[in-house]
């Protein structure tokens, strides 16, 4: 009111008011109504504009196509394709002369040659002719075999606009192009379509893509080279042609790839005059409601104010102590209303005593209100304790110094108490859970309060009243009073031992998980290093063979040799068991005699000791027979002593290794009730080492665990062991003193089967003199096959690959009795080279060798036609019995 002082008044303000209720509605709709005239007269201008626009766009659609009509019916008719030069000049002649709206007609070939060329002026024959190859309307028309439009273009001379239209003419029989007829289309003559049809408010003219005017009513515009780019938004009030503001509206036209635009404009000025004669008037008419306003708001407010102001001033009176001063009023209105409230209101000032009175009955009635909602507080809190002893979690509440202050029955029940109200006062060292575990409930208290935040999913061990341990899931969050400061915590706990307990189990799994993925990768790896480490043993076993057959009768190096022949076979084998560990290949157990395989052991075991260990054996000649791989129980030994090795590393010590028989009776063996008692082999393995520590020996045969330093064991020896043992029906059991040592005892149940006498002769080997294709990649293992083969008689060619040796074959497939082949070769395969040859020869007789392959097998390559199978390395017996069978099959 400061800012407008005029305002004070409550006159001022009523005429004010009256006047913006009774002017405002009528300044509102009028402004709304001309809003909408306004704009619904521009749409309809718009609309106007639009329609002349596809009016005069239909029109000239029609004057192009029809033109484009004429050449069309112009190149079908009178047999046009069939006719002379000349007669097609003379047609094309009274065209021109017929329809003046073309400004010239050409005629070119199918190379691009003009033929006739005929112009309103004159007539060109072949004679002046003008190359259109790489016009790009002709090549466009050869291309496509459709009609094609150029761009409007205009006449050098006279200035005006044209459009170009080109007609393939197409062979009936062929259908290829043999001319192509050029026709130039005057646009001149729509310029008297579109003065015809603009007037003196409304223009319309045409535009080409490129804002060349190519039609106006005024001949001066195009003629001049006036130009205009359409608008973004040409539809609305937009710049017209001459820069001033008009109502337009376009149309599009196109002529194949070509476009021009029909435009439509009007004056703002002359489109939109009703609409400014409709604000005009609706000014008008709020001017003179403001006048009526003003003047009939000064007599309804005088009748207002004058009685107002005699109520103020016995307001006045009674203010000064003039209780009994009364309103005189003589209306029955509003302020009639006000005076007799006015009056009413010093009557009750008379009154006091009596509302004192009412006052103090009042007070009584909120007291009993009081009680009643006392009485429901307590009706909340049983709901609420039913509620907390209701829910299945523990629950408490202590103050900032830990003492408790409350709990539900689950809490209660856990602590041994009879009432919640009983925990009241105590503390943690006052219930039954040990010292440290209240010390630690304790502290976590403490870090929540000084915190004031809550701590979360505490996992803790807890004991009840019983002594039955649990495992918790607690909760703790701070208790605050009004001021926000903390003044005790709120605790939930949660009995997860059950959920724990499954979380340890599921732990145990994932650990075995990764055990089984660990001897997965043992598998993988061995099978990926079976095929290089048996060619190696293939070179060294074959070389050997031949070093023995050429060497002088010495026994002495005959002996060495024939060791090392055996001990490349041995090799051989353990490729065999390692491959079957990790379950890629399957061992084949046969009667055997344990201590040859023992004894034998033994001397290779003897030159890897250093001197500091010594060596006792006691190994009984006449055990029996038991049913196993030869190469694992050499397995079985060998590890066995390379741990006891281990143990004696530093110090040195005896090692005793004893082999005999032992009858165990169901008693003995109650620790393996599987085991059926009988006559068994005991292999045992003593040293004088530092011994097992107690709190490993339960995980001595768990797969990956050692207790060597880095690089000195894998933790596979003894799990190795263990499964040999398993798999043939035994057991093994150990002793061990820290300190003294240790001793293995391995228990395998006796065969009554011989075992099988060792063939180490290598005579009677087979020969023959048929002639071998031997291909292999390994170039050491090529040259050793030749010089074996050679030597049994044959005559031998080799190739270094698959591919090498299908060509080979292929230039003489009936030169080659057999073929030998490795199976993984770079390029090609052995399988894939033996498949292409079997379809050029399908009797040929063919060898498959591999170190090792775990997609191919001899039932597969059997299947296929290859009539031989083999597992490198193989001994010069093994493939010269092999080439026998396969060549007499």
């Amino acid at each position: 009111m400061k800012k407008f002082p005029f305002l004070r008044s409550l006159r001022s303000r009523l005429t004010l008011a009256f006047i913006g209720l009774a002017v405002g509605p009528i300044v509102v709709v009028g402004l709304v109504l001309s809003f909408k005239s306004i704009h619904s007269l521009k749409n309809e201008a718009i609309a106007h504009q639009q329609i002349e626009a596809e009016r005069i766009g239909i029109a000239v659609e029609d004057y192009v196509h029809e033109l484009e009509r004429v050449l069309e019916l112009t190149s079908k008719a009178h047999g046009f394709l069939s006719l002379m030069g000349p007669e097609k000049e003379n047609i094309l002649e009274e065209l021109i002369a017929y329809e003046n709206r073309f400004e010239a007609l050409t005629l070119v070939d199918s190379d691009g040659k003009e033929l006739v060329h005929c112009n309103r002026i004159k007539v060109v024959s072949h004679s002046a002719s003008v190359d259109h190859a790489n016009d790009p309307a002709f090549q466009q028309v050869v291309k496509l075999k459709t009609n094609y439009f150029s761009p409007v273009q205009f006449n050098t001379v006279t200035g005006e606009p044209y459009l170009t239209i080109a007609i393939p003419l197409q062979s009936l029989q062929t259908g290829d192009i043999e001319y192509v007829l050029f026709g130039s289309a005057r646009l001149k003559k729509i310029w008297d379509l579109l003065a015809t049809l603009s007037h003196t408010d409304q223009t319309i003219f045409i535009v080409d893509d490129k804002g060349n005017i190519v039609g106006h009513p005024d001949p001066s515009v195009p003629l001049g080279g006036k130009k205009f780019q359409i608008p973004a938004n040409p539809s609305g009030i937009v710049s017209g042609l001459n820069g001033s503001e008009v109502v337009m509206a376009t149309k599009r036209l196109e002529f194949g790839e070509q476009s021009i635009y029909i435009v439509a404009q009007m004056e703002v000025d002359k489109a939109l005059v009703l609409a400014r004669e409709i604000i005009s008037i609706s000014s008008i008419v709020v001017i003179i409601a403001l006048l009526l306003a003003a003047g009939l708001s000064s007599l309804v407010i005088g009748s207002i104010i004058r009685p107002l102001q005699h109520l103020s001033s016995v307001a006045r009176t009674i203010q000064q102590g003039g209780l009994d001063q009364q309103v005189e009023y003589s209306q029955n209105d509003e302020v009639g209303e006000l005076g007799q409230a006015f009056n009413e209101m010093t009557s009750r000032l008379r009154s006091t005593i009596e509302n004192l009175e009412q006052e103090v009955a009042e007070r009584k009635s909120e007291i009993a209100e009081r009680l009643k909602v006392e009485t429901a507080l307590s009706n909340s809190r049983r709901m609420l304790r039913q509620i907390l002893d209701t829910i299945p979690q523990s629950i408490f509440w202590k103050d900032i110094n830990g003492f408790y202050l409350g709990c539900n029955q689950v809490f209660i029940e856990a602590v041994g108490l009879k009432y919640p109200e009983l925990i009241e006062g105590k503390t943690d060292f006052d219930l039954p859970w040990p010292k440290e575990e209240a010390e630690a409930y304790r502290a976590d208290d403490r870090e929540v309060t000084q915190s004031n935040k809550p701590k979360r999913h505490i996992i803790e061990p807890l004991q009840q009243s019983d002594g039955k341990r649990l495992w918790i899931d607690t909760t703790k969050v701070p208790l605050l009073d009004e001021n926000g400061k903390v003044y005790g915590i709120l605790g939930v706990y949660e009995d997860i031992t059950e959920r724990q307990r499954a979380e340890e189990e599921k732990q145990e799994l994932e650990k075995r998980l990764q055990q089984a993925q660990k001897m997965e990768a043992i598998g993988t790896l061995a099978g990926g290093i079976a095929h290089d480490f048996n060619n190696i043993l293939g070179a060294i076993l074959g070389y050997a063979e031949m070093i023995r057959e050429n060497l002088p009768s010495n026994p002495e190096i005959i002996g060495d040799i024939d060791q090392v022949i055996k001990a490349g076979n041995r090799a051989k084998e353990l490729v065999k068991q390692i491959l079957a560990f990790s379950r890629q290949s399957e061992t084949e157990k046969i009667p055997i005699q344990p201590a040859i395989i023992i004894k034998e052991a033994i001397k290779l075991l003897r030159p890897s000791l250093p001197t500091t260990i010594t060596i006792k054996q006691d190994i009984a000649p006449d055990v029996g027979t038991i049913l196993a791989d030869p190469n694992q129980l050499h397995q079985v030994l060998m590890n066995l002593c390379t741990n006891a090795f281990h143990a004696m590393e530093i110090h040195g010590g005896t090692l005793s290794i004893s082999l005999h028989t032992k009858v165990l009776t169901p008693e003995e063996l109650g620790d393996n009730p599987k085991i059926q008692p009988g006559n068994f082999m005991q292999l045992s393995v003593r040293d004088s080492g530092t011994g097992i520590p107690p709190e490993i020996r339960k995980r001595i045969f768990d797969p990956y665990f050692t207790s060597k330093e880095i690089g000195k064991g894998t933790g596979m020896g003894l799990a190795m062991v263990h499964g040999i043992v398993q798999s043939c029906g035994g057991f093994i059991t150990f002793e061990s003193q820290l300190g003294e040592g240790t001793v293995f005892h391995v228990f395998l149940p006796l065969a009554e089967t011989l075992a099988s006498p060792e063939i180490e002769a290598l005579e009677n080997i087979p020969s023959g003199k048929e002639h071998i294709l031997l291909i292999d990649d390994e170039d050491l293992l090529l040259e050793m096959g030749k010089t074996m083969l050679e030597r049994l008689g044959y005559k031998v060619t080799i190739r270094t690959n698959g591919i090498a040796g299908l060509t080979t074959f292929q230039n003489q497939p009936d030169m080659y009795d057999l073929v030998i082949t490795d199976q993984t070769m770079p390029g090609m395969t052995g399988i894939d080279m033996s498949r292409r040859m079997l379809q050029i020869r399908p009797d040929i007789p063919i060898v498959l060798c591999t170190g090792y392959s775990s997609v191919i097998s001899e039932e597969k390559i059997n299947a296929m036609g290859i009539k031989g199978f083999a597992m490198k390395p193989l001994a010069k017996r093994d493939i010269a019995v092999l080439i026998r069978k396969v060549l007499e099959r």
